[in-house]
């Protein structure tokens, strides 16, 4: 988190809201032969049920020829719940970027992105599509993995595409599969204490992501935390990069569970170091804290932060309130902030 990466990186449109990569790549021996793949990036690689996650396909010439009539194809994603099929949600598709709904798609469907005029050789296409989990069943957290419940999402991507006719000739379309992908779900009864997702959306008052709501705060779930981003990249910005990777980790601290917050700015991962994505204004972080996991005699008045650009936590507690609502037995800390990083209670 410490360290910013470099990358460089060099984009040509092709099509109208699609956005393509200049890559450098070996011709193999046939002429249709392109390199086709999907990447769950930005992801996150696992995420919570209700939550969005982004797929990265992308397919490279490096052929001789130029490709025309270049069409990409996202198979729904979907899980296994008490036995049935269950499709996610689409919600965002950098081909179409300014396109605010699409319809429901059923377990197995496709969705295409409007054609592309031409793929040159030595170039590549990139196409972004986000997609909402499944929301939990009605038995909640209790949810169990295993059996006729899979926890995962499963999905791929394809290509088609038409040589140009060009003094040789050509047949076509042909078709080439991506590799496919499985995006673990987590359920509540296996860890309370963590959530994954991809903010598409702003956040003015509420939760852009929290971790688990249904068991409430008490012994069986020590804390609860909700990140409010007041700000993500936007979709005008960076069609392949319009939200926010968020990541929460509760663990065991000093007095109460410290929180690990990860969002890293865009192109970066929290598998890694990265670069804390700013807010401007500051964002909202709540955390719910259960008062009978206190030492006797102590209470929570003091919060400490290290958002990664300091030797270690600083108090921050001038930023923040803390509220102790003695009939419910927990205390509410309610912080602005401009990044992410960890957060201790004392």
């Amino acid at each position: 988190m410490r360290a910013r990466r470099t990358g460089v990186i060099s984009t040509a449109v092709l099509a109208a809201l699609v956005v393509f990569a200049l890559a450098a790549a070996a011709a193999p021996a046939g002429n249709r032969n392109p390199e086709s793949s999907l990447v769950p990036s930005p992801g996150p690689a696992e995420i919570n049920y209700g939550e969005n996650v982004g797929y990265t396909a992308t397919l490279v010439n490096s052929q001789s020829s130029t490709f025309t009539k270049v069409v990409y194809r996202h198979q729904v994603p979907t899980t296994l719940l008490a036995g049935a099929s269950t499709a996610a949600t689409l919600v965002y598709a950098s081909c179409e970027p300014t396109r605010t709904s699409f319809p429901a798609y059923a377990p197995g469907g496709w969705y295409a992105c409007p054609e592309l005029s031409q793929l040159g050789s030595g170039d590549s296409a990139k196409v972004l599509t986000v997609w909402k989990a499944p929301g939990l069943p009605s038995q909640g957290d209790n949810i169990t993995c295993g059996g006729t419940t899979t926890c995962a999402l499963e999905t791929m991507g394809e290509w088609s595409i038409k040589e140009g006719t060009g003094k040789t000739g050509s047949a076509g379309p042909d078709t080439f599969e991506t590799n496919p992908v499985t995006t673990p779900l987590y359920a509540g009864s296996t860890d309370l204490t963590k959530a994954r997702g991809y903010v598409l959306k702003t956040c003015s008052s509420g939760s852009s992501l929290e971790t688990s709501v249904v068991t409430p705060v008490g012994p069986a779930n020590k804390l609860h935390t909700s990140v409010c981003a007041s700000t993500v990249p936007g979709a005008s910005t960076d069609p392949l990069n319009p939200g926010l990777v968020v990541e929460i980790e509760e663990k065991a601290g000093p007095i109460t569970e410290d929180v690990s917050l990860c969002i890293p700015r865009p192109g970066d991962s929290c598998s890694g170091v990265y670069t804390p994505w700013t807010f401007s204004p500051t964002a909202t972080f709540s955390f719910t804290v259960d008062n009978r996991t206190l030492p006797a005699g102590e209470k929570i008045d003091k919060v400490l932060h290290d958002d990664g650009t300091t030797t270690g936590f600083l108090n921050v507690t001038g930023d923040c309130t803390i509220r102790i609502v003695n009939s419910q037995k927990i205390t509410i800390v309610t912080c602005a902030s401009a990044t992410n990083g960890q957060w201790r209670f004392g």
